[in-house]
């Protein structure tokens, strides 16, 4: 189970690692008798190509794992997919948003999302209700499927983006970017970097610079929403939009018994 603990990122780690553990919890009885699910745990550090194919790499080899599961960040996917293929060792990746990832190896499955399955919906909305758009997102292949799967159905829907920046995941200093938006005067801007800290980051600048007063609606996926970083955000979230495939609002039997599952095993989490 490759995840993230330190670096970029590194409160999701946790999350992922306490899911898998509840379902497992949850759903032991359902095993043949004698067979029992170990987590052998590794922290990646963040988007970390080698150091994610190194630990895959110990994990079948010298653990001889029978699945491989995890993994935040895309280029992380990307570098243990060849493992997976040579080993013939399922893959399950339980983040990594870029679309193409599932064609790297038959032996991956994805149980998550894709940044075009939010961000082309959010694109058409959009351009409903807005003229100029500018698009800011993370420098790496989410961002950049995010970036297309957003302009292509606003410009299409009669929009116009008004500009583009793709920043470095390095980034911690969000405000120049957050100048150039506000200068070039666009109706909204849609965000996409990593959850967590950075937007966290992005959302306290657009509310310190006067983005909002500006007359500038924010939106994107729900990575920059994410549940247990809302507390966090207080009420700078207030009045953006975002699209996600989950919520832990939704009304639905299967996520109102996960949730009451959740809270009783991990009761002072924040979800």
């Amino acid at each position: 189970f490759i995840t993230t603990y330190t670096g970029l990122a590194s409160d999701i780690g946790p999350y992922m690692e306490r899911s898998a553990k509840l379902y497992i919890k949850l759903h032991e009885k359902e095993l043949p008798r004698g067979v029992k699910v170990e987590l052998i745990i590794r922290d990646d550090g963040g988007p970390n190509p080698e150091k994610a194919k190194q630990l895959a790499q110990e994990l079948v080899i010298r653990d001889r794992v029978q699945f491989l599961a995890g993994i935040i960040f895309t280029p992380n996917a990307m570098a243990i997919a060849p493992l997976a293929t040579e080993a013939k060792v399922p893959f399950v990746i339980m983040n990594a948003g870029t679309s193409d990832i599932t064609t790297r190896s038959p032996y991956i499955v994805r149980t998550s999302f894709t940044l075009w399955q939010s961000n082309y919906l959010l694109g058409k909305w959009a351009a409903k209700r807005f003229k100029r758009a500018y698009t800011l997102v993370h420098d790496f292949t989410p961002g950049h499927d995010a970036e297309r799967a957003f302009s292509k159905p606003f410009r299409d829907g009669g929009g116009a983006i008004v500009g583009s920046v793709r920043v470095p995941w390095t980034t911690r200093d969000f405000a120049p970017y957050m100048q150039r938006v506000k200068d070039s005067k666009p109706d909204t801007l849609m965000v996409f970097v990593a959850s967590g800290q950075s937007a966290t980051s992005v959302m306290k600048l657009f509310s310190d610079m006067g983005l909002k007063q500006a007359g500038i609606t924010l939106i994107g996926p729900g990575d920059i929403t994410t549940e247990e970083e809302l507390h966090i955000m207080g009420d700078i979230a207030l009045g953006m939009l975002t699209v996600f495939h989950w919520s832990a609002a939704a009304d639905r039997p299967a996520n109102k018994a996960y949730l009451a599952a959740w809270k009783k095993e991990y009761p002072n989490t924040p979800i």
